[in-house]
């Protein structure tokens, strides 16, 4: 399971726990209430647990995939996301030249470097 999936399941969890926990103890005022909503109260602590342990799962899990040398990874899915493709590199429009990264003019032809290639 991803970390995403992860995280997904444990806000579901945790949700449904936090509403069954309001909705069993709210229900509780009463005779019939108590039978219904303590009941309802302690199944969803269990739900509760579980959630919060999937969020820190899931947490921790994409924690170490940052520390991991910069790259989103999962190697039990066999997914590598958040690796960025490099740029092309910029050519002059007249020579073909490689140009650097700041340069204002190509160094082979002397072109400007946003001028567009003569026909």
């Amino acid at each position: 399971m991803t970390a995403d999936q992860k995280f997904t399941w444990g806000l579901v969890l945790v949700i449904g726990g936090g509403l069954g926990l309001l909705l069993g103890t709210g229900i509780s005022t009463t005779v019939i209430g108590a039978c219904l909503g303590l009941p309802l109260a302690f199944v969803s602590v269990p739900f509760l647990v579980w959630g919060s342990v999937w969020l820190y799962h899931a947490r921790s899990q994409k924690a170490q995939a940052v520390i991991a040398g910069g790259k989103a990874t999962d190697v039990r899915e066999g997914i590598i996301a958040g690796t960025a493709s490099p740029k092309p590199p910029r050519l002059c429009g007249q020579c073909g030249n490689e140009l650097g990264p700041d340069s204002a003019f190509c160094t082979n032809c002397g072109t400007p470097a946003g001028k567009a290639p003569l026909t």
